[in-house]
């Protein structure tokens, strides 16, 4: 009895972004501000599109949708590099 590899025969679909690829792009659009929000300390922002890329990933368009605007979101952050 071998090993089992890593073969796509097990393969049951095609998800919901290989479906749609206009939510593909919105989804790696979302992953890439998620990242760029982190870095530039700003977490709530970071959360908040990070929710909407997992509701992508789910198929949850509903809740893709359903979207907390930065001007609630944004703090200020003292930086000393900042005027």
């Amino acid at each position: 009895m071998g090993r089992r590899g890593n073969s796509q025969s097990h393969k049951y679909g095609q998800t919901f972004l290989e479906q749609n690829p206009e939510y593909l792009i919105a989804y790696n659009d979302l992953r890439k501000q998620e990242k760029i929000w982190q870095d530039q300390s700003q977490y709530w922002l970071s959360k908040e599109s990070g929710r909407r890329a997992n509701a992508l990933i789910r198929g949850n368009i509903a809740e893709y949708h359903a979207q907390k605007h930065s001007d609630v979101l944004y703090v200020k952050v003292n930086n000393k590099y900042s005027d």
